[in-house]
């Protein structure tokens, strides 16, 4: 995990003082801002104006250093030009500020000279243990004290109420607007922070306190990029081990988009499908849209969790049920039917209804309001169902659906591991109403859908959550790699290495003329394999260096000639270190497993279907390491490869622990090697009755282990 130690946010989040450096007069400066809204929100601390010639500030005395405070002051809101910066930051060290918010910009974002400039301020803050917040942010705000230490405009329209989301965003521009969503939409917030370029606090340090701060109960957070990978994986899990939902929006999924991203807040946006498996790995529910951020956030803070994935979808309208069965199924839900005797209560009232799920009471229910109701109630009782998603189209705008509607959620409420969903149009009122009981109500028939598989893979998340590994840094794995030159290694080194390790490897030799492969050949019996040995060839087969089931004399001859011939013409700059001949294994499945050292999160393993189709497949997932075994096996059934295993079209049964281990010996060694080994891949992984061996290798190393 990271080395960085954990950074209390309580003296920011939570002071009982708070000086503005740079205070100004006029309150729709950046300097005013912050002044006013202290004020007109009532935070109930002390506010200390610092500014060098005026006295008095919107009322307020004001002092012209904090050295001439005459109390303690817990946090400091820096609002000064960047040549004047440094002096703020000096003078909240020697008062002992615990805190400061630094607005201000042009340090890191805009090149080596405001490089330097923020890691001056930060040694300063550091060396005095203070919690630094920024710069080139728009502040943070706690709604339940009144703590506003922003200067956005958008806290002049109002506030939202206070709840229990807490928000944080690395861009201030995305944090002003979604505040001010959050207001239009009475999203209810804990706290609300933005961290602009991360010289100090960390998204991943705002997580982690929020997982720990009691008046936040869910948690939103908008990336753009990631200094210290195992610092946010920490915090991520953290939240999940807390019960306390993190939905994230991660910006940068494009080349395009990673270069905004960088030159935005100068954080480094990495690569999206490892941000995707850490976010699956811990729990996060990553929203792809703005609307999608605040619709899961809601959900999260409003609904109980569903007991299972069977739902049962209540309408009126046969065509939406099947809009929202579709998507029922695309996001593996299960739909079960009634029995046939909650079939015929529903029959006995409406003879057109259908029973299958969706359960279709027809149009006939405006005019027989009971058969809704019957349908509802059987769902929300029996047992079976978890989620109840119910289309009522525009019927909650006729006063006596609506008494029924309302009857139905009410009564659904009350029963323990129930989530009610609800898709129509009805009043502001009626959607307050129905939210109080845990209801959640959208427009779109397919949101209902959505908000109990979101509900139901956060839970699923929190029931098969791992004990996660750590990396053995002395285990056996260590030494092996001390002493390796850098690079990359041959194929015959790589398979040594794999046997010092404990990987099985195919049985081979190394020959440097025909005559040597014939021999090795007869002695390892049966058909085999002859590849070319170069350490300057990853992908033999693009040279003609490879041939398979090669058997006689005469044809391993030929096959030394053919490929010592080949690869002369079309890699001459290789160094040909002979070839190697290897028996041939009959496997079951050919797998892949790769590792590699990800600059954001460290190593990563890649595995699945392998063989020399793998790029064509793609049917591979990726996995952070070390990678616990239930892991592994769940990323393995998502693949399909363990049906594979499972006598597929007639084949023999292999138990997959064997593939499952390997996987989880590789991602020891790459976690406990680090940088030093820089890219492992094993492809193809044979898998079959008698357990698994790698039949070729790519080693890249870098020096020692650390």
């Amino acid at each position: 995990m990271s080395i960085r130690p954990t950074i209390s946010l309580d003296a920011l989040m939570r002071p009982r003082s708070v000086a503005i450096i740079g205070a100004s007069t006029q309150a729709q400066k950046v300097g005013g801002m912050p002044v006013r809204l202290l004020r007109e929100y009532g935070f109930e601390g002390r506010i200390l104006p610092v500014h060098p010639e005026a006295n008095e500030i919107q009322g307020l005395p004001a002092v012209p250093s904090l050295r001439h405070a005459d109390a303690p002051v817990d946090m400091a809101i820096v609002c000064v030009p960047r040549a004047s910066v440094q002096q703020a930051i000096a003078d909240c060290v020697d008062t002992g500020v615990k805190a400061a918010v630094v607005f201000t910009g042009g340090f890191a974002e805009a090149g080596d000279s405001g490089l330097a400039d923020q890691q001056a301020m930060v040694a300063l803050a550091n060396g005095a243990g203070m919690t630094l917040l920024g710069p080139n942010c728009l502040g943070a705000i706690n709604l339940k004290q009144r703590m506003f230490a922003t200067f956005t405009p958008a806290a002049l329209a109002g506030a939202p109420p206070a709840g229990s989301i807490g928000m944080v965003s690395q861009s201030g521009a995305f944090g002003a607007y979604a505040y001010t969503l959050a207001r239009q939409q009475g999203l209810g917030l804990s706290h609300w922070i933005t961290t602009g370029n991360e010289a100090g606090v960390q998204v991943a340090d705002a997580i982690d306190w929020m997982v720990r701060d009691p008046d936040t109960r869910v948690i939103l957070a908008y990336l753009e990029g990631c200094k210290d990978g195992p610092a946010l994986v920490g915090a991520l899990r953290a939240a999940l081990e807390a019960g306390k939902p993190v939905v994230v929006t991660k910006v940068g999924r494009t080349a395009a988009g990673a270069r905004a991203a960088l030159s935005h807040t100068a954080s480094m946006a990495g690569e999206d499908t490892v941000f995707d498996a850490v976010f699956e790995e811990c729990g996060a529910i990553r929203a792809h849209t703005i609307e999608e951020f605040f619709r899961y956030g809601q959900l999260f803070a409003q609904a109980p969790i569903p007991r299972n994935n069977a739902v049962a979808i209540v309408t009126g309208s046969g065509g939406v049920g099947t809009l929202m069965a579709d998507r029922a199924e695309d996001l593996g839900l299960e739909l079960p039917p009634f029995t046939e005797a909650e079939s015929a209560q529903v029959t006995t009232e409406a003879s057109l209804a259908t029973t299958i799920n969706p359960i279709d009471v027809t149009g006939q229910v405006m005019s027989n309001l009971k058969v809704f109701e019957v349908a509802c109630d059987i769902a929300a009782t029996n047992g079976r169902y978890g989620g109840l998603a119910l289309f009522t189209a525009a019927g909650a705008l006729a006063p006596h659906f609506w008494a029924m509607l309302e009857q139905c959620a009410r009564r659904a409420g009350q029963q323990a591991g129930v989530t009610t969903t609800v898709a129509g149009i009805m009043s502001a009122a009626q959607r307050k109403i129905l939210a109080e009981m845990g209801c959640l109500v959208y427009e779109e028939p397919t949101h209902a859908i959505e908000a109990l598989a979101m509900l139901r893979c956060y839970a699923t998340a929190r029931e098969q959550r791992p004990a996660w590994p750590q990396a053995d840094l002395k285990a056996k794995t260590q030494p092996t790699l001390q002493g390796q030159p850098s690079g990359s290694l041959s194929e015959a080194a790589a398979m040594q290495l794999l046997q010092d390790l404990g990987i099985p490897t195919v049985p081979q030799g190394v020959a440097h003329s025909a005559e040597a492969a014939v021999a090795i050949a007869e002695q390892l019996g049966g058909p085999v394999a002859v590849k070319v040995l170069s350490a300057d060839i990853a992908h033999k087969s693009d040279v003609g260096g490879v041939r398979l089931n090669v058997q006689g004399a005469d044809a391993v001859r030929a096959a030394f000639n053919d490929i010592t011939a080949s690869v002369a013409v079309r890699a001459p700059q290789a160094r040909v270190q002979g070839v190697v001949v290897a028996r041939m294994v009959k496997p079951v499945l050919e797998c892949v497993v790769a590792s590699r050292v990800d600059p954001v999160f460290g190593p990563v393993l890649t595995f699945g279907l392998g063989g020399t189709d793998v790029e064509w497949h793609q049917r591979i997932v990726l996995a952070t390491a070390p990678v616990p075994p239930e892991r592994v096996r769940a990323l393995l059934e998502r693949l399909d490869l363990t049906r594979r295993l499972d006598g597929w079209r007639g084949g023999p049964r292999v138990t997959p622990e064997a593939l499952v281990a390997c996987i989880c010996a590789i991602g020891q060694l790459a976690a406990s090697a680090g940088p030093a080994l820089q890219s492992l891949e094993i492809n193809p992984l044979m898998v079959n009755e008698d357990g698994v061996f790698a039949a070729d290798a790519l080693i890249q190393l870098e020096g020692d282990p650390a």
